[in-house]
C-alpha cells in the first residue's frame, strides 16, 4: 500500500490496517576514487602573460574602477559601489601615498596602474 494510502486510512479510521512495503533498496557500487596522476600538473598559462592584472577591470564607473584596482593593490576601498567615500579615499591614501587624496579619479587609476604595471612586476 502507498504511503498516501496509508496517510488517508489513519485520518478517515484512525488506524492503518495495512503496512508500507519498503522498497527493495539496492546497493550501488561506488565509483572508485580518482587516483592523482604521478605526473605534476602545471597550472594553465595566463591568457597574456603581458597584461596587468588592473587593466583587466572594465568598468564605464571609474570610481568603481578605481576601487576595484585598490582592492586589487590590497587596500580595502569599502563597498565596489562607485561612490568615492572615505573608506575610498583612505585606500587609496594608503597606496599611494596623503598627496592621492586630492588627485582627480583619472590620475588615480593612472598611478595605480603605473605602480601595480611595472616592468619589474610582470
Amino acid at each position: 500500500m502507498q504511503v498516501a494510502e496509508q496517510l488517508k486510512q489513519c485520518l478517515l479510521e484512525g488506524e492503518v490496517s495495512q503496512a508500507v512495503q519498503e522498497p527493495e533498496t539496492r546497493l550501488v557500487e561506488e565509483e572508485p576514487p580518482n587516483v592523482p596522476s604521478e605526473e605534476p600538473v602545471s597550472p594553465a598559462p595566463p591568457e597574456d602573460p603581458a597584461t596587468c592584472s588592473v587593466e583587466t577591470i572594465d568598468d564605464e564607473n571609474l570610481t568603481r574602477k578605481l576601487q576595484g584596482m585598490l582592492v586589487l593593490a590590497g587596500a580595502d576601498p569599502g563597498p565596489l559601489d562607485g561612490i568615492p567615500g572615505a573608506m575610498t579615499t583612505n585606500a587609496l591614501i594608503s597606496v599611494l601615498g596623503e598627496t592621492a587624496a586630492q588627485l582627480p579619479t583619472e590620475d588615480a587609476i593612472a598611478a595605480l596602474r603605473e605602480l601595480m604595471c611595472s616592468d619589474s612586476d610582470r
